[in-house]
C-alpha cells in the first residue's frame, strides 16, 4: 500500500511538472517576465506629438475682382449668401426647450448623477450575503509530519456555508463542513464528519456600530446629491447662455438692418447728388462725397453680416437642433421680441431668495454633511479594537455522510466556543492625524461657506444695478433718437437749400442711426441684465416647469 501511494504521488509530481511546462511554452515564457507593446495600450507615433504641421494657404491672383465687386455695391447691390438660405423660425421659449433637450454640455452633466449614483449601490453591495465553499482532497502518509505541516491530512473534504455582514460591523456565518477521514488505525475503514456551525463575530469598540459601518454609504449618497446639485447648476447656467445667444443674435440681426438702411439711404444720397450735378445745382464734389458715405457703409453691412454669422453659431452650438448644426448653412429667424418694462425690485428679497436657491451653497451643506461623517469615521478609527467571537457547533459521525448528517439532525455532539481578540495602537498617531485633518477640512468649509455667501450677496446687488442701469440707458437712448431725427430732417431741409453739403448730410444720417444701435443694444442688454439676475439668484427666468 506504501508503494502504491508512492507511485500515484510520484504521477502526480511528475503530471504537475510537465502542466508546467506546457503552460510556459504555450504562453511564452518571454512574455511573462517583460513588458510588452501591448501592454502599453493605445500608442501614439512620436511624431503626432512632437511636431506640428503647417498651414499652406494658396496665393490668389488679383484679377481686379476687388474693385468690380465695389463698383456692383455702388450699383445699390448687395450680395449675400445667407439671404437664399432656408430659415428655421425659433422663439425664445422654443430655444429654452431645446437646450434642455440637445445641449451636448447637458447631455455630459446629467450623467454624473447615474454614475455617481452606482456608487451607491456598489456601496450596498459590501452587505450582501456570500455563498462560500471549499472542496479539497489530500493524499500522503499521516505519520510524515513535514508533507503537510500546516494541517492535518484529510483524504476529502466540502465545506459549503453562507456569510451575511451586518451593518452593525460584524459577519454571522453558517457552514456545513463534510469531512471523509481515513482510519490508519487496526480498520481500514474511513470516518464521516458532519459538522453544522453557526457563528458571529463583532467589534465592540473601533468597526462597531451602523454609523461607522454605513460610513461609505452615506458618503456616497452625499456625493450623488452634490453631482446633482450641480448638474442643476449646469442647467440652469446653460438655458441663461441660451437666453443671452438669443438676444445677442437678436441685436446683431436689428444691427444689420440698421446698417442696410443706411446703406439704401446712402445710395439714395447718392443719386440726388449726381441728380444735382447733372442739373448743376451741385458741384461734381458732391457726387463724391456721397459715392464716400456709401463705401463706408459697406464696411459696417460686412462687419454686422460677420457678427451674425457668429452669433448664428453660437446659438446653433447651444440648442444643438438636428440638421441646424453649426456647419449647416440654415439660418435662424427668431420670432420672440424683447419686452422694454421697468420692474421694481427689493434687494432684500432677492439676496435672500438667492441663499435659498444657489446651488453653489448647497453644494457646500452636502459638503459639511460629508466632513462630518468623516470625523465620526475618523473618531471611531482611533478607538482600540476588541472583536468579541463566538461559534455553536453540532457534529455527527458516521460510516458515510448521510449517517454523519443524520448525527447532526439529532444533535449527537454539540458545543460552543468563545473569543476576544485585542489590538490596541501604540501611540495611535495615524488615526489622530487623520481625524485632525477631518476637523481641519470642515472648518475650512465653513470658512468657504461664509465667503460664498459674501460672493452671492455681491453678485445679486451687482446684477440688480446693472438692471437699472440699462433701463436708463433704454431711457436715454429713446430721447437721443428723437433728437437725432429732428437733427437729420434739419440737415436734409438745408441741404436743398444748398447750405449743407452731402458729408453733413450723410453725418447726420449716421448718428441717426447709431442712436438707433444704441437703443438695440439697450434693449438687449437690459434682457441680459434680467437673465443675469436671474441666473444671480439661482432660478430661470420665464421658463417655469423645467424638469429632466
Amino acid at each position: 500500500e506504501g508503494i502504491m501511494k508512492h507511485d500515484r504521488s510520484s504521477w502526480l509530481y511528475w503530471g504537475a511538472i510537465v502542466s508546467l511546462a506546457g503552460l510556459g511554452a504555450l504562453t511564452s515564457c518571454r512574455d511573462l517576465f517583460v513588458t510588452t507593446a501591448h501592454d502599453r495600450g493605445m500608442v501614439v507615433d512620436y511624431q503626432t506629438l512632437h511636431s506640428t504641421n503647417v498651414l499652406q494657404l494658396e496665393k490668389a491672383v488679383d484679377d481686379g475682382s476687388a474693385s468690380d465687386d465695389a463698383e456692383r455695391f455702388i450699383r445699390d447691390e448687395l450680395p449675400d449668401d445667407s439671404t437664399a438660405a432656408e430659415r428655421l423660425e425659433i422663439s425664445i421659449e422654443q430655444c429654452r426647450a431645446w437646450t434642455l433637450e440637445n445641449n451636448l454640455q447637458l447631455r455630459v452633466a446629467m450623467i454624473d448623477p447615474k454614475i455617481a449614483s452606482t456608487t451607491i449601490d456598489e456601496e450596498e453591495a459590501r452587505f450582501e450575503a456570500v455563498f462560500l465553499a471549499n472542496i479539497g482532497g489530500a493524499d500522503a502518509d499521516p505519520g510524515q509530519a513535514g508533507v503537510f505541516r500546516d494541517q492535518f491530512v484529510r483524504p476529502f473534504t466540502v465545506e459549503p456555508g453562507v456569510e451575511i455582514p451586518l451593518r452593525s460591523g460584524g459577519t454571522i456565518g453558517v457552514s456545513l463542513p463534510l469531512t471523509r477521514e481515513e482510519d490508519f488505525g487496526f480498520s481500514n475503514d474511513s470516518l464521516y464528519v458532519s459538522d453544522l456551525d453557526f457563528s458571529i463575530s463583532h467589534p465592540l469598540l473601533r468597526d462597531a456600530g451602523r454609523r461607522a459601518n454605513t460610513h461609505r454609504i452615506r458618503i456616497a449618497a452625499l456625493d450623488t446629491q452634490i453631482s446633482q446639485a450641480r448638474t442643476k447648476l449646469e442647467v440652469i447656467r446653460q438655458i441663461a447662455n441660451a437666453d443671452r445667444a438669443y438676444w445677442l443674435l437678436h441685436e446683431a440681426d436689428k444691427r444689420l438692418e440698421i446698417r442696410e438702411k443706411q446703406y439704401f439711404q446712402a445710395i439714395k444720397q447718392l443719386k440726388d447728388a449726381e441728380a444735382r450735378f447733372r442739373g448743376q445745382v451741385s458741384p461734381e464734389i458732391e457726387v463724391t462725397r456721397a459715392q464716400a458715405g456709401v463705401s463706408r457703409r459697406l464696411a459696417s453691412i460686412i462687419i454686422s453680416r460677420l457678427l451674425v454669422k457668429d452669433r448664428q453659431r453660437l446659438l446653433k452650438r447651444i440648442i444643438n437642433v438636428p440638421g441646424v448644426d453649426v456647419d449647416s448653412p440654415r439660418m435662424l429667424e427668431l420670432t420672440s421680441e424683447p419686452v422694454s418694462l421697468r420692474y421694481v425690485l427689493w434687494p432684500e428679497v432677492l439676496v435672500d431668495a438667492a441663499l435659498q436657491e444657489r446651488m453653489e451653497l448647497l453644494e457646500l451643506e452636502l459638503q459639511l454633511a460629508r466632513d462630518m461623517s468623516a470625523i465620526e469615521f475618523a473618531k471611531n478609527k482611533t478607538l482600540p479594537l476588541f472583536t468579541l467571537d463566538y461559534t455553536y457547533r453540532v457534529q455527527g459521525i458516521g460510516g458515510s455522510f448521510g449517517r454523519g448528517l443524520e448525527g447532526v439532525a439529532g444533535v449527537d455532539e454539540w458545543g460552543w466556543r468563545i473569543g476576544l481578540a485585542v489590538e490596541i495602537p501604540l501611540g495611535n498617531e495615524a488615526a489622530q492625524a487623520r481625524l485632525q485633518r477631518a476637523l481641519l477640512m470642515r472648518l475650512q468649509r465653513l470658512s468657504s461657506r461664509s465667503s460664498r455667501e459674501q460672493v452671492i450677496k455681491q453678485e445679486v446687488l451687482a446684477a440688480l444695478d446693472n438692471l437699472k442701469a440699462t433701463w436708463q440707458r433704454i431711457v436715454v437712448a429713446t430721447e437721443n433718437i428723437r433728437l437725432e431725427e429732428k437733427n437729420y430732417e434739419g440737415e436734409k431741409g438745408q441741404y436743398k437749400l444748398g447750405l449743407r453739403n452731402s458729408t453733413e448730410v450723410l453725418q447726420a444720417e449716421m448718428l441717426l442711426a447709431e442712436a438707433h444701435i444704441r437703443n438695440i443694444a439697450a434693449i438687449v442688454d437690459y434682457q441680459i441684465a434680467q437673465v443675469d439676475l436671474a441666473f444671480a439668484t439661482g432660478m430661470l427666468l420665464g421658463a417655469s416647469r423645467v424638469t429632466w
